[in-house]
């Protein structure tokens, strides 16, 4: 921008500091607008995002306490399911003792009885 206004000035040094100043000032004048424009859109556009993290901390709170909720109802039914898996495990290790305690009684006994 000054570029050019000092072309239009030509060699003419005061035309040219004149120029230079003219350009300074619209770019000065320029950079406050588009500040002060900046500023007004933060501020119009502040509020919904203020309100939009407020809505996100809501759900996201929300959310945590369901699933606190439905960990709380589910204790009994996972409960129930460890109760039965040691009982089932129980029940094995039982049947595999008595089939090992077989295997041992019917090869300890002389071969004519069996």
């Amino acid at each position: 921008m000054i570029c050019c206004a000092w072309c239009i000035a030509g060699c003419d040094p005061v035309a040219r500091e004149k120029a230079r100043r003219s350009a300074t000032s619209k770019a000065a004048e320029v950079r406050e607008a588009t500040t002060q424009k900046a500023e007004e859109v933060r501020e119009a556009v502040e509020p919904y995002i203020d309100r939009a993290k407020y809505a996100t901390t809501q759900a996201y709170e929300k959310a945590k306490q369901r699933a606190r909720e439905l960990a709380e109802d589910a204790r009994p039914y996972v409960d129930r399911a460890k109760s039965a898996t040691t009982q089932a495990a129980q029940k094995v290790k039982s049947a595999a003792t008595q089939a090992a305690e077989r295997v041992r009684e019917a090869a300890s006994r002389p071969a004519e009885s069996r």
